[in-house]
């Protein structure tokens, strides 16, 4: 799921994540999606986001906060309940 990138972003910690996972969903626009195996990639983003210009810290507070407990495990809950005899 990546509950350490979430926890990250409600830390206000920028986000790079790989984009080729379910890590893709959880960051949205809110960090850096990068092909998994292209270590320049990498590093270019590591030097974009040393230099700020787009509030990573920010759009990861607003985007970390969607994500509770409550939130995430409520779709659960409900499938256990319907499958209730």
């Amino acid at each position: 799921f990546g509950i350490p990138v979430v926890e990250a972003m409600q830390c206000g910690t920028p986000v790079m994540a790989s984009k080729n996972s379910a890590l893709t969903e959880v960051v949205g626009d809110a960090g850096m999606l990068l092909p998994t195996f292209d270590g320049g990639a990498w590093s270019d983003a590591l030097e974009v986001m040393a230099k700020g210009g787009e509030n990573w810290s920010e759009k990861g507070l607003i985007r970390g906060g969607q994500f509770t407990w409550s939130s995430s495990a409520a779709p659960w809950l409900e499938v256990l309940k319907s499958t209730k005899e």
